[in-house]
């Protein structure tokens, strides 16, 4: 049997993803959050603006970590927004926040993330 029939018959298994091996705790964090979004999003679990704001945190932090694309800078601007905009009271946002998005969003405001030119 050549290798190409083995592979159709018995295709390989793939390794697991491992976020902390390759982007540290942020990467584990990005990863809670957004498994967090999808499974809350479906049982209504939490308030629908705390699954919001784990979708956006989330899917910023892993935009960044993935490097497939830039960041606009109204991306930015809409998540500093949600999370921090005193004035700001549009979907998504609470008084609140969920621990996690705040905990993720804290740590993208502190590499630098949330910074224009990055």
């Amino acid at each position: 049997m050549s290798e190409l029939e083995r592979k159709l018959k018995a295709p390989e298994k793939r390794e697991p993803f491992d976020w902390e091996a390759r982007h540290g705790e942020i990467g584990v964090l990005t990863r809670d959050c957004l498994i967090m979004f999808l499974t809350t999003n479906k049982t209504g679990e939490i308030p629908e603006p705390h699954t919001h704001q784990l979708m956006r945190v989330g899917g910023f932090a892993l935009t960044i970590l993935a490097g497939e694309r830039a960041v606009t800078p109204g991306e930015r601007d809409s998540l500093r927004q949600l999370m921090t905009g005193p004035e700001y009271r549009g979907f998504g946002w609470s008084e609140v926040k969920h621990p996690k998005a705040l905990q993720l969003y804290r740590m993208c405001a502190a590499r630098g993330w949330l910074d224009e030119g990055r």
